[in-house]
């Protein structure tokens, strides 16, 4: 059985293998945004979204 946990960002991974951004449930191409190892994630001359629009971020570790 596949559990999926949701939760609150409070840091991302200091190292991490990849990440895939999920707008809305639509994936990001990788020339969308950037992620820092700390709690941002920044999409360059990005439009403002509205607060309901949901953000997924899948970070993957090795």
């Amino acid at each position: 059985m596949l559990r999926q946990l949701f939760f609150a960002v409070t840091a991302f991974p200091g190292s991490f293998a990849y990440y895939v951004l999920y707008i809305n449930a639509q994936i990001q191409t990788t020339d969308t945004s950037t992620l820092t190892t700390t709690t941002t994630i920044t999409i360059p001359d990005g439009d403002a979204l509205d607060d309901a629009t949901p953000i997924v971020i899948e970070v993957v570790v090795n």
